[in-house]
Order: structure tokens, then sequence, then C-alpha cells
């Protein structure tokens, strides 16, 4: 699992069941991504669907997954 702390709560990337890749808001999965990447991408780009954070100024986001914290054991 990979997490972003924003002023709007918590960005979780966590891996799913199925092998795919859910994008969480705190409790909230906004989506399921076949990588990780792309769930990035969908945050840095403020299109996650969730209005606090898509519509935030400033936002800043990481460019990329490894600006986000891993959780120790997460593999792809």
């Amino acid at each position: 699992m990979w997490y972003f702390f924003t002023a709007v709560g918590t960005f979780i990337i966590a891996i799913e069941p199925s092998g795919e890749f859910g994008l969480w808001i705190d409790t909230d999965k906004l989506a399921i991504f076949p990588n990780p990447e792309e769930a990035v991408e969908m945050v840095r780009a403020q299109k996650t669907g969730y209005a606090p954070w898509d519509e935030l100024q400033d936002a800043n986001p990481p460019e990329s997954l490894a600006g986000w914290m891993v959780m120790p054991g997460t593999a792809l």
C-alpha cells in the first residue's frame, strides 16, 4: 500500500483481491486501476471524483509513485 497525506484526507493505493489497485480517500474507494501509476496520475491531475481534492488550489501532489509513502513489504 502507498499513502499520500493531504489537507483533505489521506489517499491510499491498495492492492485489491483481483490484483488491481484501488484508490481510496480515507475509507472511501474512488476507483480501481490496473496499476498504481494510473491511480497516482488521477491524484496528480486532481481528477479523482473527490471534489474537496479536485477543487483544492495549490495541492502540489507527488509527480510519481516514488513520492508516496510506502508500507513496508509492499511489492508489485
